[in-house]
């Protein structure tokens, strides 16, 4: 699911439905945070399960605050 909030803002990429992730797409997820937060506006990311979370964790995607609990969660903080 993608999600993109008011323009000057950001996207939200929902991951509820994912079951795994692997390098390209943390590498996609990596690539795209960098370009939104070249242009002042931010991705995050909602809904990630327990595997898929952690994964993020490792990769350290979840240092900057951009992965949430949930989508709502993730559109409210956006």
């Amino acid at each position: 699911m993608l999600a993109e909030t008011d323009a000057d803002e950001g996207v939200v990429i929902g991951l509820e439905g994912c079951e795994l992730i692997d390098s390209i797409a943390l590498a996609a997820l990596f690539r795209a945070r960098d370009d939104f937060a070249r242009n002042d506006r931010r991705l995050v990311i909602g809904g990630p399960n327990e595997h898929v979370r952690r994964i993020l964790q490792i990769s350290g995607l979840d240092m900057d605050g951009v992965v949430y609990e949930s989508v709502e969660r993730a559109l409210y903080d956006l």
